[in-house]
């Protein structure tokens, strides 16, 4: 796959999170309810890092014949940290 590619559907799928983002804030705006809206950001928050997931994924992919695999070993050690640090 070539890096314009990668590029273009990483683009695409951070656009599609940012979107999914602003849908759950105008959702809880419109329902006006705090309990409504907790249950609408843990829905958010169980889908935001499959977003993650995948943007990484793609960004590794690409990178993987242009760089040594201590640097994308470190990159995939961060991405997990990251989730780790999340929970």
């Amino acid at each position: 796959m070539s890096e314009e590619i990668s590029l273009k559907m990483m683009v695409t799928l951070s656009a599609i999170a940012g979107g999914v983002r602003l849908l759950a804030a105008f959702l809880m705006y419109y329902f006006g309810q705090v309990r409504t809206a907790i249950l609408i950001n843990g829905l958010v928050g169980f889908i935001q890092p499959m977003f993650f997931l995948a943007i990484m994924a793609l960004g590794i992919a690409a990178m993987a014949g242009k760089t040594s695999p201590w640097k994308l070993t470190f990159v995939a050690a961060g991405t997990l940290l990251i989730l780790m640090g999340s929970r």
